[in-house]
């Protein structure tokens, strides 16, 4: 039987298996306009938020079967038939308590364990009877997802230097002298290339000490080792988020190469997908001024 780490990364796995980059903002409903609860209006982070947004739906709101139900919503029959509209999971850490010997003097001590577990919600576009309130999407029209881009960057808490090489067609992170080098801004396509580059460099540069100190982040690590990977992964993710506050179009790469080697390394790794997720949002919130924000699930009523 799978484990949920192993049900995430199938989904993952066969999204990218049919062309689609879970990484690449999902959900497109408007700027700043994330996945989240129907009724508490909380919205769901990390891995959850790109589960959520490969399902085919328009409207971020979701919803738990008990919350559903108490307030006289039902589940609609697909196409006509019997067979009633099908859940999406949602993962949550479900904590507990267990004794260990303390390494060092040998007595017991009480230590925290962690177990991923999945819940079901449905979106609200499932569900008949729920008297909820159209999404307003008059809120993009005036909307400068260029100028949000800028003032995210800027107003990065403890930012690492920019740098523009002109002569250069590279973009990278040193986590040695703290900064961030990149082509020129002329030398990008579009606004969107140069903001989703930028982010996703951005997001390396937090996992220096001086910002949440992200373990193996700064340290050497070898093309396609298992640090390197996780990374790579942390900095997509953490683009994804900031495109999608900002309302820019991520312009992260879909060939069949760059496809091809992220699922030979989820393949060979069920538990990276939501680890660089969590990872990821932190990152993305640092850099938007939340820099003690944890990155945790939520459960459903």
């Amino acid at each position: 039987m799978a484990n949920v780490y192993e049900i995430v990364t199938g989904k993952i796995i066969d999204a990218l298996k049919a062309g689609v980059v879970p990484w690449r903002k999902p959900w497109n409903v408007g700027p700043g306009q994330f996945p989240h609860n129907a009724f508490t209006r909380r919205p769901y982070r990390g891995i959850n938020a790109f589960l959520l947004g490969l399902a085919p739906y328009s409207d971020p709101r979701w919803t738990t079967f008990d919350q559903m139900a108490k307030r006289g919503g039902r589940l609609r029959k697909i196409d006509g038939t019997d067979t009633l509209e099908k859940s999406t999971i949602v993962t949550f850490w479900k904590t507990g308590k267990y004794e260990a010997e303390d390494p060092k003097t040998g007595e017991k001590i009480e230590k925290n364990s962690f177990m991923l577990r999945y819940y079901r919600v449905w979106n609200v576009e499932q569900i008949d009877g729920l008297k909820l309130p159209p999404i307003d999407r008059s809120a993009g029209n005036e909307w400068d997802a260029v100028a949000e881009a800028e003032r995210i960057a800027d107003g990065m808490p403890n930012p690492p230097a920019v740098t523009h090489a002109g002569a250069s067609d590279r973009a990278f992170y040193r986590p040695s002298s703290d900064a961030v080098t990149l082509p020129a801004r002329e030398s990008f396509d579009s606004a969107d290339g140069y903001y989703s580059t930028l982010f996703h460099e951005l997001g390396h540069s937090t996992g220096h000490e001086s910002r949440v100190d992200r373990p193996g982040a700064c340290d050497p690590a070898p093309f396609g080792s298992e640090t390197y990977s996780q990374e790579e992964l942390v900095a997509e993710f953490a683009a994804a988020f900031l495109t999608a506050h900002s309302g820019i179009t991520n312009t992260v790469e879909n060939s069949a190469a760059y496809i091809a080697s992220w699922l030979k390394v989820l393949r060979s790794d069920p538990k990276l997908a939501v680890i660089a997720a969590a990872q990821g949002q932190k990152a993305a919130e640092y850099i938007l001024g939340g820099s003690d924000a944890e990155a945790t699930t939520e459960e459903g009523e």
